[in-house]
């Protein structure tokens, strides 16, 4: 038969053809695989029955990319956009776990497994417990809430809070608190799609802490008057205040108001315990101390003048520092002959001559004393004789010249030093007197001395002719 049959012809062309194109194909499949993508975030967070939930997801690579569920399915109320955001409001309290796939071009995709917890919701109120407020003073404090979504209003469904303190729709509890002890209340917060939640709140009101002030008191001077208030704070007026150990200082007396006063009459250290007590029955006590010291009694003058023995001598004492009035004695030493000491004035007419020390004591009135040292210095007196030129003698002629003493204590005894010339004499009571019986020129000198032995020279020249 020479000529094929057409059906012949046909099956030659299909099988030229599957064997032309069968290689073709074969070769597509041994290309390089598509790049995976990678899905984000790696975690979720957890979400609250009926509280609105959002998250985005996304891809690494940064190309676009439509978003599915793979597996598992999503928790109720929630739902996947190809555009890669879950959202909704949670409607039932559970645990999804699903995957998401993300299909991007050149037929890339990306797969990642996730867990999301949807919780059940609850609103609650805190703190649990306030501040403790004090009774009689201000008070503010603040509720928060959390489980729900802002703002949150507040309202107290059980129990009341203490007299004098009230809540707003805000949250904020405040006022001057009149009673103490410990209150309980049911506060419910509210959010913005109005659910609630109920907590149990405490506040306890406690009593004023009552002080004492100062905690140190200055010492005192016997003597002297003293005062010092103490005060107390803290609780209510009016305070008492009370010793409830040891005493305070002799002289001194505690005031039911407080005010400490009086005049110290002994020396040393007093310790008590002080006791305040308000309106309300609340104290507080602390120990105080106080230290009574001695005045510095000071005796005027620093010193004295020098005296001159047989010459009257007043000098009058004073002190300062003390409570008047004053005593004084010779604590030490012995006065001069001729002085002493009566009250406050040192007197009397010196009769040595003398260089002596003394301490001489004041005291006052309280006891208080005060010592100082006096050095006593008793001189001679200053005796000038006159006159202190001698007229001429002559020889055979009578003479007589009268010697005096002035300056001291008389009488004055007259005492020759030398020699007269031949014929005159001098008398204790300082007369020259006789008939010269030699031509000559005498030199000598005169002493005088008073009842105190103050004693005065002077040198005389007497010519004879």
């Amino acid at each position: 038969m020479g000529v094929m049959s057409l059906t012949t012809q046909r099956r030659r062309f299909l099988l030229v053809v599957a064997l032309t194109v069968a290689p073709f194909s074969a070769c597509m499949n041994c290309g390089p695989a598509p790049v995976p993508l990678t899905v984000e975030p790696a975690t979720i967070p957890n979400g609250a029955l009926t509280v609105p939930y959002s998250v985005q997801f996304t891809v690494a690579e940064g190309v676009e990319a439509s978003f599915g569920l793979a597996s598992g399915d999503l928790p109720n109320g929630l739902t996947l956009t190809a555009e890669g955001l879950l959202s909704g409001t949670p409607l039932t309290a559970s645990t999804s776990r699903f995957t998401v796939r993300a299909s991007g071009p050149m037929m890339r995709t990306g797969e990642t497994a996730y867990e999301l917890t949807i919780s059940p919701f609850a609103i609650t109120v805190a703190p649990t417990r306030l501040p403790d407020a004090i009774r009689g003073s201000g008070y503010t404090a603040q509720l928060s809430a959390a489980g729900g979504s802002p703002p949150y209003r507040y309202a107290i469904t059980s129990g009341s809070l203490p007299a004098g303190l009230a809540m707003t729709m805000s949250g904020q509890v405040s006022g001057v608190p009149s009673a103490s002890g410990a209150f309980t209340i049911t506060v419910r917060g509210t959010d913005s799609f109005n659910r609630t939640g109920d907590s149990m709140i405490q506040l306890t009101v406690v009593e004023p802490a009552v002080t004492l002030t100062p905690t140190t008191l200055p010492p005192g001077t016997i003597g002297r008057n003293y005062l010092q208030t103490l005060v107390g704070s803290g609780g209510t007026e009016p305070y008492n205040f009370t010793i409830t150990s040891g005493a305070v200082p002799d002289g001194l007396v505690l005031s039911p108001g407080g005010e400490l006063s009086g005049r110290p009459t002994t020396a040393g250290v007093s310790n008590f315990t002080v006791q305040v007590v308000d309106n309300d029955m609340n104290s507080a006590s602390i120990p105080l101390s106080i230290d009574v010291v001695a005045p510095a009694v000071l005796i005027s003058p620093a010193s004295f003048p020098p005296v001159t023995v047989g010459t009257p001598f007043d000098q009058p004492l004073s002190a300062t520092g003390g409570t008047a009035p004053y005593t004084y004695r010779i604590s030490s030493g012995t006065l001069p002959p001729g002085l002493a000491l009566d009250g406050g004035l040192l007197g009397g007419t010196p009769t040595a001559v003398i260089t002596t020390g003394i301490d001489i004591t004041a005291s006052d009135s309280m006891g208080a004393m005060g010592t100082r040292s006096f050095t006593i210095q008793i001189v001679g007196a200053v005796i000038t004789l006159t006159p202190t030129m001698l007229p001429d003698a002559s020889v055979g002629v009578p003479y007589s010249e009268q010697l005096s003493a002035d300056g001291g204590t008389g009488p004055y005894l007259f005492t020759l030093t030398g020699a007269l010339p031949a014929g005159l004499s001098l008398s204790a009571s300082g007369l020259i007197s006789g008939t010269p019986t030699t031509v000559m020129t005498s030199n000598f000198t005169v002493t005088a001395a008073d009842i105190y032995s103050s004693t005065g020279q002077q040198q005389y020249v007497l010519v004879v002719q």
